[in-house]
């Protein structure tokens, strides 16, 4: 028997699991999904509508593909090629929506609406950064599990007509096209916020010998800039063309 620490392995996966799921549901782990389009990886979520399962994402992971294209998933510890059909792309946001015809996620899915999120408020998102994934195959049906993290709502505008979250905490490269969600104290249930597309930098010369030099480099100001939930539902709506289950 494999050992960690001070525990076996199997003992170590039962309180991996009750850790992990106790506060974010399996359902929407399960539901976020490691995706890769020419050799940039992202993340992205499942949303069941009316009966029909969707794939929600930033717009920036799957730019320029379009219906009869290939996308690749990661599963059982590797990318597999599925062909997707587009339903939509926002011309005024950074979120995409497609379908997976080959395949159908099970499990519980979530309410989608950002209305009830309040000022402040805990927030959660998954995904994954760097590409890094655990692969412990029995806790999520050979699927990846994503990284969790927390921040609060720490603002959001109307731009366009569309609502742009952000969110205060430290997002990184891989978080894109991750489930932005919250708890809802009313219903005692989470709910589908947004979707993460990238995070306000600034630019700051480098520092060498305590002192700065003439090299410019990017940094995280912290501020994480997702999208509401709507502009993905209204795509839905303008196109309902995900696949039946």
């Amino acid at each position: 028997m494999q050992k960690i620490g001070l525990i076996n392995f199997s003992s170590f996966i039962s309180l991996l699991n009750l850790i992990l799921f106790a506060m974010v549901p399996t359902s929407i782990i399960y539901r976020t999904i490691h995706i890769k389009n020419n050799g940039t990886t992202g993340s992205c979520f499942i949303l069941d509508v009316n009966k029909k399962q969707y794939y929600i994402t930033a717009n920036h992971i799957i730019n320029g593909l379009k219906t009869g294209d290939f996308l690749e998933i990661n599963y059982k510890e590797d990318w597999n090629k599925h062909k997707i059909t587009i339903v939509g792309h926002s011309k005024d946001s950074d979120i995409s929506v497609f379908s997976v015809p080959t395949g159908i996620v099970g499990g519980e899915s979530i309410e989608a609406s950002s209305n009830d999120v309040f000022y402040s408020q805990d927030i959660y998102f998954l995904g994954f950064p760097f590409g890094l994934k655990s692969e412990i195959a029995s806790l999520n049906s050979n699927f990846p599990i994503p990284f969790i993290k927390k921040g609060i709502l720490s603002n959001f505008i109307i731009e366009k007509q569309k609502k742009v979250l952000f969110l205060d905490g430290i997002n990184n490269p891989g978080f894109s096209g991750g489930p932005v969600i919250y708890f809802h104290q009313q219903s005692q249930t989470f709910k589908l916020a947004g979707i993460i597309s990238g995070y306000k930098f600034q630019i700051e010369n480098a520092m060498q010998n305590n002192q700065e030099i003439n090299v410019q480099i990017k940094t995280n100001t912290g501020i994480i800039i997702s999208y509401g939930i709507e502009v993905a539902l209204e795509l839905i709506r303008a196109n309902p063309i995900g696949v039946p289950f």
